[in-house]
């Protein structure tokens, strides 16, 4: 599959039209040091902690529309979904537009470069998750 026809949504601000490029760093859970003076031979111990669903980045080719409404955007929560071409949703999760910026270079395309700090539970929707609950007994 190639990421032609791939969108960035968000519940309020629509589709995020002109995408070139995104990126999720992915999911992360902290560690917690447990390390105590009995700690067997020596060694560290840890036991994990907070997730966190990270941040998704993305690169949008200029428009001064599409830039307005990315804008507006700014610091305002919703709920965002990335979809492959085929209509499957990869990821759905609460976030807000955390940065907008700007890059121009001689000879190219300007580009928009977006960050959005995702909050909460990630979900990844499932075609098989429907067949699943039915089959069980």
């Amino acid at each position: 599959m190639i990421g032609h026809g791939a969108t960035l949504s968000g519940s309020t601000s629509g589709t995020i039209g002109k995408l070139t490029n995104v990126n999720w760093g992915g999911a992360v859970v902290e560690d917690v040091e447990i390390t105590d003076f009995d700690s067997k031979e020596r060694w560290r111990e840890w036991e994990s902690g907070m997730k966190d669903a990270g941040e998704l980045t993305a690169d949008l080719n200029y428009n001064k529309v599409l830039a307005a409404t990315v804008y507006d955007a700014l610091g305002t929560e919703q709920r965002w979904t990335f979809t492959l071409n085929d209509n499957t949703s990869i990821i759905l999760c609460a976030g807000y537009l955390k940065t907008l910026g700007l890059a121009v270079e001689i000879g190219t395309q300007v580009k928009m470069p977006i960050g959005i700090r995702f909050t909460g539970v990630p979900h990844f929707p499932s075609s098989s998750s429907s067949s699943s609950s039915s089959s069980s007994t």
